[in-house]
C-alpha cells in the first residue's frame, strides 16, 4: 500500500525505540534520523496528544507523523488517544495528504486497552 503519510506513535522526545521507530530508521537510513534529530530541536519535546510533521526521507511515503500517545491508565488517557488522531489527521490535512496510514498505535509500550481481569 502507498500513501503519502505515515503515523509514527512516541514519546514527547520524538524517539525511535519503538518498533515503528526502529522500522522508520531502518528504512529512511541517516537521512531520515538527521531529519528526526531538527524536529526534536525545532518542536520537541511534544505534550501529550500533540503531533509534528518531517519529511520521510528515504521513505515511500512523503511525510511522517511523529505524535506523542497517552499512556493507558493515565488520567483522561481515553479522550487524549481521541485528540492525538484528531491532531494527526489535521497535521495530514495541514500538509494536504490524501492518504495516511495509522499503525494499531495504541498496542506498544502504551497498552491501549487493558484486557479486564
Amino acid at each position: 500500500m502507498r500513501v503519502e503519510g505515515i503515523v509514527h506513535p512516541t514519546t514527547a522526545e520524538i524517539d525511535l525505540k519503538e518498533e515503528i521507530g526502529k522500522a522508520l530508521e531502518k528504512a529512511g537510513g541517516k537521512e531520515f534520523l538527521e531529519t528526526v534529530k531538527e524536529l526534536r530541536k525545532s518542536q520537541g519535546p511534544l505534550e501529550i496528544a500533540e503531533a509534528a510533521v518531517s519529511q520521510s526521507s528515504g521513505l515511500a511515503a512523503k511525510f511522517v507523523i511523529h505524535c506523542h500517545i497517552p499512556r493507558w491508565g493515565s488520567d483522561k488517557c481515553e479522550e487524549q488517544l481521541e485528540e492525538t488522531i484528531k491532531n494527526c489527521l489535521s497535521a495530514a490535512e495541514d500538509k494536504k495528504l490524501k492518504s495516511v496510514a495509522f499503525p494499531p498505535f495504541p498496542s506498544g509500550r502504551n497498552c491501549f486497552p487493558r484486557p479486564p481481569r
